[in-house]
């Protein structure tokens, strides 16, 4: 966990989470790949057995509810295809 903390501080990944809008400037700047991004994300965490439902809050929160929802089915669509 401690080794988590500082590579977060080093790479500006804390400030970005503590800052929520500024994670969400950084993402609407980036356009599609923002979104690709976030979906990569997802398909790995997914697959990594992460839950779900934490994915799909935070696609909420960085997109607004009917873009994540949307990145989230489509992601989620497609983690579920590649674990088969």
């Amino acid at each position: 966990m401690a080794t988590l903390a500082v590579i977060s501080h080093r790479v500006g990944l804390h400030d970005l989470l503590t800052h929520l809008h500024l994670l969400q400037d950084t993402l609407r700047h980036q356009g599609a790949w923002g979104y690709l991004v976030y979906a990569a994300l997802f398909i790995i965490a997914t697959l990594c057995l992460i839950p779900g439902s934490l994915l799909v809050i935070a696609g909420g929160m960085l997109f607004g509810p009917l873009t994540g929802s949307l990145l989230s089915f489509a992601a989620a669509t497609l983690a579920s295809s590649l674990s088969f």
